[in-house]
């Protein structure tokens, strides 16, 4: 049987609106989780697992720091309790090292809920990264 083709991802991309709001580096992950709660079916037998509570999916991207405000704009909206502002259908999709696009993934109403800077000392070849992390009501994957 033979081996899967990999694609190696170079960039990642969000889209709102049909305009670019930002260009990342890394993806630190994509989680969609269903907690599960055991449940003691009758008749002596052992407890099996169903689903419980489903938990809001996350997706936490990084990058270096750029000179551009517009994710601070949008995580500020949330901040400020502007949740119909902050809440946007978004794309997330990944390029190849030759800049096609492979797998996306529809983030409905995401919002910027952590924005992070990471810590830096003073020298040479220290870089400033930034780390976004949206939660979204729903998460779909899309074919590239």
């Amino acid at each position: 049987m033979p081996m899967p083709q990999l694609t190696t991802i170079s960039s990642f991309v969000i889209v709102i609106d049909g305009l670019q709001i930002a260009s990342f580096a890394e993806l630190g992950g994509i989680v969609s989780e269903i907690e599960p709660v055991a449940y003691l079916e009758g008749g002596g037998g052992g407890p099996i697992q169903l689903p419980g509570r489903v938990k809001p999916p996350q997706v936490t991207l990084c990058r270096g720091r750029t000179g551009t405000a517009d994710l601070w704009a949008w995580h500020q909206s949330a901040r400020n309790g502007q949740m119909a502002v902050a809440r946007r259908d978004c794309t997330l999709t990944m390029y190849d090292g030759e800049g096609t696009p492979v797998p996306s993934y529809l983030l409905e109403h995401a919002w910027p809920s952590k924005i992070e800077v990471s810590a830096l000392r003073d020298g040479p070849g220290e870089m400033l990264y930034n780390s976004v992390t949206l939660v979204c009501e729903n998460l779909q994957h899309m074919a590239a």
